[in-house]
């Protein structure tokens, strides 16, 4: 039950954004696009925009292990392991919009993240200006300060929770560049700051596969990865 009355438009590209009312922008559980050239909606939810995106759960391999052979590597496992909630970014419907919209001529980067922080916008996010090594850099020191609190218990956090962050920053290293163009942003939320949204996309071609094969199509095709990152060793049910 979402009031779909705040909206944001494009006139460049004719197209609108439609988001729902979320007070603070904490949470970005559905969006739509409308695009007035194609007379087309796009549309997609997040489930689980209200729920955490990682959980602790008993490590049930473990118990298996030691009933073969209680080997010293086996009785290091730990007991719980921290798993991520899959579930896609609601902004991934832009892959969609643009394989309707950009199929015979490539969008510009320029464009591409003209769209981006305007939707970004409309969640009280804003693009990251450092590069991703510079970010990673920046966010390792947040965290190493984390942690320290956790020492003297002011921060309580698990080692599960440690190296899941380490795990998602690491993920945050420049892509290989895709043959016809890798466009890619990190977006930081204004209301908090360990919460991220990292988006790339990649451009293809098209190519026939009747005679002559593996003829030149002049039609290009896009793969867009958004993924949610939570840059704090603690539940993310707190922040998400």
């Amino acid at each position: 039950m979402y009031a779909f009355n705040h909206r944001l438009y494009l006139p460049e590209l004719k197209l609108e954004m439609i988001f729902p009312i979320i007070p603070g922008g904490h949470s970005e559980p559905c969006i739509i696009f409308f695009d007035q050239n194609n007379m087309r909606f796009y549309h997609k939810c997040n489930s689980g925009g209200y729920i955490s995106s990682g959980m602790l759960l008993h490590n049930r391999v473990k118990p298996f292990l030691l009933e073969k052979a209680p080997e010293q590597e086996y009785l290091a496992l730990p007991d719980s392991l921290y798993y991520r909630q899959r579930g896609e970014h609601p902004v991934s419907i832009l892959e969609s919009y643009l394989n309707d919209a950009f199929v015979n001529e490539p969008i510009s980067e320029s464009l591409f993240l003209e769209i981006l922080d305007t939707y970004f916008k409309g969640l009280a996010y804003s693009r990251v200006k450092l590069e991703a090594e510079e970010f990673i850099a920046q966010a390792s020191i947040a965290l190493h300060d984390l942690i320290q609190k956790s020492i003297t218990k002011e921060f309580p956090c698990s080692q599960e929770c440690i190296r899941y962050v380490v795990y998602e920053l690491n993920g945050l290293r420049e892509p290989t560049e895709s043959a016809f163009g890798t466009y890619k942003a990190i977006y930081q939320s204004r209301n908090a700051d360990a919460k991220i949204v990292s988006i790339k996309l990649d451009i293809g071609k098209l190519r026939s596969t009747g005679p002559p094969y593996y003829s030149n199509a002049d039609k290009y095709y896009y793969t867009l990865e958004a993924d949610r990152i939570l840059l704090a060793p603690l539940p993310p049910s707190i922040l998400w």
